[in-house]
């Protein structure tokens, strides 16, 4: 007869009988006003699960990112960090969970999506996050060598056959992780490449601002220069409008002189 070995491994217990839905609004005060909202990331850092009597506590870290435009076009990148906490009844689990019992729980987060509005100097989240619980305890599995000649109890069979299962949803768990985690990459990578065109466009904008006040002080130059031009006229015409006024004035004085002259010289001779 071979030997038996025993070995203490986790074992699930129960599960949520449907995936629980966190649904959240955050409203978040900003200097400045922006005009519009050009993407939004909401990210979760780490799930913490506590055991409270008939109850027990998620707790979620966030990372919130969006990504504003103001109304010059460049980009600004505003990032808060959220800690959600979510009650969920023992009774939602598909077997009956002994409080008492020492009990390890893992989320498994199912989808995560997120909305963002804009309000002046003031941006509002709303995120939405569908997830499982799944109940684990440790406990001693029985395992015997190949050659062993006894036959293996039903039990001891279940068992084993229940592990293989749960072996094989832990990996297709950490398959669906890998593939969450290859998104979220993709996702920061795409958020990386909106930040170095936002850069660009930046850039570009400045230049174009210093030629627009390039061209603006050039025509001030330009107006400046005409309104002394047209001073100038100005004065030319009101010295020759002097000169025509006065100018008829003067010979009829000669004319009143001549014929005063000539009334003179008459008076003479008839006397």
């Amino acid at each position: 007869m071979g030997q038996a070995y025993s070995i203490w491994t986790p074992v699930v217990i129960g599960r949520l009988k449907s995936p629980h839905r966190i649904k959240e609004e955050k409203s978040y005060d900003i200097e400045k006003s922006y005009q519009s909202v050009e993407d939004v990331k909401v990210k979760a850092r780490n799930y913490t699960v506590l055991p409270q009597g008939q109850l027990i506590e998620v707790q979620i870290r966030l990372d919130i990112l969006c990504l504003l435009e103001d109304f010059l076009g460049t980009m600004h990148l505003i990032s808060k960090e959220e800690i959600v906490k979510e009650k969920i009844a023992l009774t939602d689990f598909d077997t009956y969970i002994d409080r008492y019992e020492e009990i390890k729980y893992v989320v498994n987060n199912i989808d995560l999506t997120s909305h963002c509005e804009l309000n002046g100097k003031n941006i509002k989240v709303a995120y939405f996050i569908d997830l499982i619980v799944i109940a684990t305890s440790e406990q001693m599995i029985k395992l015997s060598t190949a050659n062993e000649v006894e036959p293996i109890n039903d039990s001891l069979q279940d068992v084993l056959t229940r592990l293989r299962q749960e072996v094989q949803q832990v990996e297709e768990e950490k398959a669906e992780l890998r593939r969450k985690i290859f998104f979220y990459e993709r996702d920061i990578s795409s958020l990386k490449k909106g930040l170095k065109k936002a850069e660009n466009k930046n850039s570009n904008l400045n230049k174009e601002l210093k030629q627009y006040y390039y061209i603006v002080e050039q025509l001030k130059i330009g107006i400046k220069e005409k309104e002394m031009r047209l001073n100038r006229y100005e004065n030319v015409y009101y010295n020759r409008d002097y000169t025509e006024h006065f100018a008829p004035l003067a010979e009829d004085d000669n004319e009143t002189q001549k014929l005063g002259s000539r009334i003179k010289k008459m008076f003479m001779a008839n006397n």
